[in-house]
C-alpha cells in the first residue's frame, strides 16, 4: 500500500515540529542550569572583590551573616541540585564541578576563619590574609569554570540550532 504525498507531508512537518519543540527544550534547559553558574558565579566574584578590598574579618563576618552567607548558600544548594548526568557533556560536568567544589572550599575556609576568630580573638593578619589568598585563588578557578560552561553552552546551542533547522 502507498502512502498519498500529503500523507508523508504531514508526517514530516509532524516530526519537525517534535524535533524543533525538542530543541526548544533542550535549549531552555541549558539556559536554566547557565543561569544557575552564572548567578553562583557572580556572588563568588563580589566576595573575591570584598577580599582584594580588604575587608576587615570582624566586618565580613556581619556581612556573610546578614547577607552574603545565605547567597552563598542558596546557590551552593541550587547547583548541587543540577543532575550531572543532565549537563550534556564532559565540559559541563568538569566546569559544573569546579564551580561547585571551589566554592563549597570557599565556604568553608570563611567559616574556618571566623570560628578562629572566636576563639582566639586577634588573629595574625598574615594569616588571615593567606586565607583570603586562598578564597581568591579558589575564585579565579570558579571563574575559569563560568568561562569554559559558558563556552560549550554557546557550542550545544549552536549544535542544537543547526540540528533543529535541518
Amino acid at each position: 500500500m502507498e502512502l498519498s504525498g500529503g500523507a508523508l507531508s504531514i508526517g514530516r512537518k509532524q516530526l519537525e515540529s517534535h524535533d524543533s519543540a525538542r530543541a526548544d527544550e533542550l535549549k531552555a534547559k541549558s539556559e536554566a542550569y547557565l543561569a544557575v553558574i552564572e548567578s553562583a558565579c557572580k556572588n563568588s566574584a563580589k566576595l573575591a572583590d570584598l577580599l582584594r578590598g580588604g575587608a576587615r574579618l570582624s566586618g565580613l563576618e556581619l556581612l556573610w551573616d546578614y547577607h552574603i552567607g545565605e547567597l552563598f548558600r542558596v546557590n551552593l544548594n541550587m547547583l548541587k541540585t543540577i543532575p550531572a548526568h543532565e549537563l550534556g557533556g564532559y565540559d559541563f560536568v568538569v566546569a559544573h564541578s569546579v564551580v561547585l567544589t571551589k566554592m563549597i572550599r570557599m565556604e568553608s575556609c570563611l567559616l574556618y576563619l571566623f570560628e578562629t576568630q572566636k576563639q582566639y580573638k586577634k588573629l595574625q593578619p598574615r594569616w588571615v590574609q593567606f586565607q583570603y589568598d586562598a578564597i581568591i585563588s579558589d575564585d579565579e578557578l570558579v571563574q575559569k569554570g563560568l568561562a569554559n560552561y559558558k563556552e560549550a553552552h554557546l557550542e550545544k546551542i549552536a549544535n542544537v540550532s543547526s540540528r533543529s533547522s535541518l
